[in-house]
């Protein structure tokens, strides 16, 4: 075994040092904002109040001892009070109670300024001329929250989120007077309802403004297709608050385990702070019991993995100073200069290449100059470990220990250096992800069997049926793994799939990725004891070293989840790293099986 640079080995401990300060200041951030907020829709309270015959405010008297501490509020319109006869339309005219007529004059002087006064009132209806305005826009126009409804959320101890739609064709001064109306009747957060947020496009900037002055936290659903979502937890990641919540007919294809692992989980490994709840069933002996007892549920296993209930408050930033950033980046340069005398490169390209990265690590003062240093970081650092392997050639147990921990460097690279709150909710995200992802395996695959086999004569060649296929199982399998990587990839995920997770769940602090423990990991554990084997490696061998690769580059991509908590990243690639260890060497025994392999050629 040849030795290490003394010098190289320095490096690779500062980059961790460096790293590890980095990320001690989000871990005190996320540890500061543990507070978890259970929000129940106003029309879904009041279906259970009348399943029980019971009034509303009790219900909510209710679900506030079970843990439940904000109400939802959707703005009503005028057709809502048409609905509920409390408005009519006829020849040309409004009519509508006089008790209404404050509220009224309101919302639709907000929307319309011109908007004709009464002309007279008898038996207690106000009557109004519409003067050619059209039925239907008088219809959709908003009448902010119904006071009685908040009242009674007030009275119960309960946080009103409020529920506000975008209307079309309105003024900027709409977007005041809606947000000045709704915290008036005790709002304190904002959900934005339709597929658009309150003030798209022109008015996004008044939006925010608005929301900051009032006080108001902007909650940001998960998953969700809203216009002006990302803009607004771009311009204001200190005003938000990430909510998750499940539509009746997900929730339908759930049992109670698992919605209750489902909420715990966007809270634990997804730094959720509000989660908005509905009934798991719209049948059952006693709806009202059964939607309480679930919260009660829901209250303690929050509560089992270190999470109170509480206001849900957006997270403070980690405050990291850019002077950190630059010396993670000039940490890193020793390695890649090692490297790149690694590989067969020419002297002069190895220097020109360790200069390039000295510049690029002092460009990372500002954040395009992060962004690109954190990929160098996740590409290099994989291929680096393994470029040590053939260098230092360590027995293969401990080879197995130093391969992912090498690659896990270029992860807290990753993580190190993209420290914000604009990481930590979303509003910003690692843009190399998927290269990070595929490049390194690539390039592993390519330099082995260039350095195993005679890579010009293997190229002058004709290629065989037999690499044909394998080649296109290859890049099918990767096509696949691509579409999967990332949290919104687009490939779905299969009921027998989620079923897997589950038990997975149940076994394990976290789960580990199915293609680190299943896959990755168990290839690179076979492939270091053949490796071990063969003083001339075959070049086929090059191909389990890329399957391996894909355990390594996973713990790269797993850091780069900016937005989980940074203790669930860990224990993730702790827990992936060991069972696919274990099952990696009962797969040696079984190839060991197949063959006198213990002979080296």
């Amino acid at each position: 075994m040849s030795k290490t640079p003394w010098w190289l080995a320095i490096s690779l401990l500062l980059t961790v040092a460096m790293c590890g300060y980095s990320l001690s200041l989000r871990h005190r951030a996320e540890s500061r904002n543990k507070a978890v907020t259970l929000a129940v829709e106003m029309a879904v309270v009041k279906k259970l109040a009348a399943a029980e015959g019971i009034e509303p405010l009790e219900a909510l008297a209710g679900m506030r001892a079970q843990g439940i501490s904000a109400v939802v509020l959707a703005e009503q319109t005028v057709a809502d009070l048409e609905a509920r006869g409390d408005v009519s339309f006829s020849k040309g005219r409004m009519l509508f109670r006089e008790e209404l007529a404050d509220r009224m004059f309101r919302g639709l002087l907000a929307r319309y300024p011109n908007f004709p006064r009464p002309e007279g009132s008898a038996l207690g209806m106000v009557s109004t001329p519409l003067k050619g305005l059209d039925v239907a826009l008088i219809r959709a126009t908003s009448l902010g929250l119904d006071a009685e409804d908040t009242g009674d959320a007030k009275a119960a101890g309960m946080a009103i989120v409020a529920r506000l739609s975008n209307p079309d064709g309105a003024k900027i001064s709409t977007i005041e007077n809606s947000l000045d109306w709704a915290n008036g009747l005790g709002a304190t957060y904002f959900l934005a309802q339709g597929d658009a947020v309150l003030g798209r496009r022109d008015g996004m900037g008044v939006f925010v403004e608005k929301l900051r002055s009032l006080g108001m936290t902007y909650c940001a659903p998960e998953f969700a297709r809203i216009s002006g979502d990302a803009g607004v937890i771009e311009r204001a990641p200190d005003l938000v608050v990430r909510l998750h919540t499940a539509q009746g007919s997900e929730l339908d294809k759930l049992t109670p385990s698992g919605a209750l692992e489902r909420f715990a989980k966007a809270v634990s490994e997804r730094n959720h702070r509000m989660l908005l709840l509905r009934p798991l069933s719209d049948v059952s002996a006693s709806p009202f019991d059964s939607f309480t007892e679930f919260t009660r549920s829901l209250r303690i296993e929050l509560a089992k993995e270190g999470y109170p209930m509480g206001p849900a408050k957006p997270f403070e930033g980690a405050e990291v100073p850019r002077w950190l950033y630059v010396l993670i980046g000039l940490s890193t340069v020793p390695a890649v200069f090692w490297l790149l005398m690694a590989l067969p490169l020419p002297m002069r390209l190895s220097l020109v290449g360790t200069g390039l990265v000295v510049l690029l690590a002092l460009a990372c003062w500002i954040d395009t100059g992060r962004q690109f240093m954190a990929l160098l970081a996740a590409t290099g650092y994989p291929l680096l470990a393994i470029a040590w392997y053939e260098k230092a050639r360590p027995k293969p147990w401990l080879a197995y220990l130093a391969i992912p921990a090498i690659s896990l460097i270029g992860g807290l690279c990753v993580s190190g250096l993209l420290n914000g709150l604009p990481f930590m909710v979303k509003a910003d995200v690692f843009s190399g992800v998927k290269i990070a992802h595929f490049l390194p395996i690539g390039l592993i695959g390519i330099w082995l069997f260039w350095r195993w086999s005679d890579g010009k004569a293997a190229l002058a060649s004709p290629a065989t049926w037999r690499q044909l296929g394998l080649g296109a199982l290859l890049l099918v399998g990767f096509a696949f793994m691509a579409s999967r990587t990332g949290n919104d990839g687009p490939a779905g995920v299969s009921p027998l799939e989620l079923q897997f997770r589950s038990l997975l769940e149940q076994f394990f602090v976290v789960r580990p990725r199915t293609k680190e423990f299943l896959i990755g990991f168990p290839a690179l554990v076979i492939a270091l004891a053949l490796r071990h084997r063969f003083e001339n490696p075959p070049a086929w061998l090059s191909v389990l070293f890329m399957l391996g690769a894909i355990g390594t580059t996973s713990i790269v991509n797993t850091m780069c989840h900016l937005h989980t908590p940074l203790s669930v990243g860990l224990t993730r690639i702790g827990v992936g790293w060991l069972v696919g260890g274990i099952l990696g060497a009962f797969g040696w025994g079984i190839v060991r099986s197949f063959g006198k392999l213990g002979v080296k050629n």
